[in-house]
């Protein structure tokens, strides 16, 4: 579940490509499925790819 597209959804370096009510869509199917998404989401947006980090 990890590598689908609504997992890809939640991750914070593609938030600007969907909406929230397709993010909240996702984070909904993804649980359905008994998919942990909070837990998943803290371990990968710990480490996230160069190119997705920011200067701030």
């Amino acid at each position: 579940m990890a590598d689908s597209v609504e997992f890809a959804a939640l991750l914070p370096w593609f938030e600007s490509l969907f909406t929230n009510a397709e993010r909240e869509e996702a984070r909904t199917r993804l649980i359905l499925h008994e998919f942990p998404v909070d837990a998943e989401l803290r371990a990968v947006t710990a480490a996230p790819p160069g190119w997705a980090e920011q200067d701030e």
